[in-house]
């Protein structure tokens, strides 16, 4: 093989290589964006190269192989100017701002949304698989947003009048036990922190008094969409949603969330001091059928219970509990 030949393989392989390396180092969790650089300028150089060869040793009229190099040479150039806008948009998303404030304690996974933890009245950091992110009054990074001063797991009481479904439900109530409403069933409990929903063991909404004694604080929740993603959540590091879901907060006293299909999984509403209401679809992984709530019914997969309930807070501490996969 002579050396011509060689080159003719061996340059198409080589860009094809530097190409694939530096889409590779682009994206986590590499992102060596110098790297990067060099493999894209070298890409060009190469195709470049090719180029003015052909254009030297190719045997068609000139005006041909004028036309031809130069279009070799503007799609190179173009894809090099595209390449170079990538990894600088890309570093812009991830590299820290030079005023930027040191990272608070709330965290996400990648692509979501932190806000300020059950607790906190402050500004929550994000930290994804990239490393942290500034934060600042507002930030905005790959979708992903910090909102300043948002109590988004405290819920405010407002002045419902309690559901009819409370005057039928087994026994007498404590006055100072809070009631869950889910579909038309009634479950009670002094005790805090108070399960409402636990799957398979692991506690999917939880709720706890605020320091106060008026306002509820979501301490758990764990939702779960029809693809077995998670989708939102609230823990010890704050709150998250994931980039396709939507969430709202009517009121300060209810909390709703919509799925990628924008379909409501969760309405939670703090409707007095002593009763609060849950409507959704939960979820958990491992479990073949989800957990309904709705006005008429609750649907634990097993059959659908119209009225009843339970107090104290049922089975395992909770007021339904899922113990089968």
């Amino acid at each position: 093989m002579g050396a011509m030949a060689f080159l003719w393989i061996a340059i198409p392989v080589a860009i094809s290589c530097l190409s694939g390396w530096a889409f590779v180092m682009l994206n986590p969790p590499h992102e060596k964006f110098i790297a990067v650089r060099v493999c894209f300028w070298l890409s060009a150089i190469l195709w470049w190269i090719m180029g003015a060869m052909w254009g030297v040793f190719d045997n068609h009229h000139f005006v041909i192989r004028a036309l031809i190099v130069g279009a070799i040479g503007a799609t190179g150039a173009i894809g090099l100017m595209e390449g170079l806008r990538a990894v600088g948009l890309r570093e812009a998303a991830v590299a820290p701002a030079a005023d930027a404030a040191p990272p608070a304690p709330g965290s996400a996974p990648s692509g979501g949304q932190v806000i300020n933890g059950p607790n906190q009245g402050q500004v929550a950091g994000i930290i994804n698989n990239n490393g942290p992110v500034h934060i600042g009054p507002t930030t905005i990074h790959r979708h992903t947003v910090v909102h300043e001063n948002s109590n988004e797991g405290i819920l405010e009481p407002a002045n419902d009048p309690d559901p009819a479904s409370i005057k039928k439900s087994p026994g007498p109530i404590p006055a100072d036990a809070l009631k869950v409403i889910m579909g038309t069933s009634v479950f009670w409990s002094t005790h805090f922190p108070r399960t409402i929903l636990m799957m398979i063991g692991e506690p999917m909404i939880q709720v706890a008094r605020s320091a106060n004694g008026r306002n509820l604080t979501v301490t758990v929740l764990r939702i779960f969409d029809d693809r077995d993603n998670i989708i939102a959540r609230i823990d010890a590091d704050g709150f998250w949603v994931e980039n396709s879901t939507r969430k709202k907060r009517p009121d300060k006293s209810t909390f709703v969330v919509f799925d990628h299909n924008d379909q409501e999984v969760l309405r939670m509403r703090f409707m007095n001091r002593h009763t609060i209401s849950v409507r959704g679809v939960f979820r958990q992984k491992g479990v073949p059928f989800p957990v309904v709530s709705t006005d008429e019914y609750l649907d634990t997969g097993f059959g659908r219970m119209v009225g009843g309930g339970a107090g104290g807070g049922g089975p395992e501490g909770a007021d339904v509990a899922i113990k089968t996969r």
